[in-house]
């Protein structure tokens, strides 16, 4: 299967709020006391970030620009192919993706 997606969901309980990420889905909290302040909840897993890039190299995939373009953001590659030119490092469902290195592995914040 060569098609997956991202997920990102916030439960609020009481005084506790839980975000889980997975991909470059974006939460934000905004609060207005006079003025609006806006807290990011999620963090993006993109090949650019260089912790994901690292895991997707030890897992075997390649991490470069897409082909023919000099500008753009990173994406995640089977190492000897084209394939799947991913701009995100986790996701769930792609299986193709999964041996270049995507995870589905959420990242959670309380």
């Amino acid at each position: 299967m060569n098609s997956g997606s991202t997920l990102i969901s916030v439960i609020i309980s009481g005084n506790e709020l839980i975000c889980s990420n997975t991909g470059d889905s974006r939460a934000i909290l905004g609060s207005f006391n006079k003025n609006w302040k806006i807290s990011n909840l999620s963090t993006d897993h993109t090949p650019n970030n260089e912790f994901e890039k690292k895991r997707i190299l030890k897992l075997g995939g390649r991490v470069e620009k897409a082909k023919g373009r000099n500008s753009g953001p990173l994406r995640l590659y089977l190492k000897d192919s084209l394939e799947p030119g991913l701009g995100v490092s986790r996701a769930f469902g792609d299986r193709i993706a999964q041996l270049a290195g995507l995870i589905h592995t959420p990242d959670i914040m309380t």
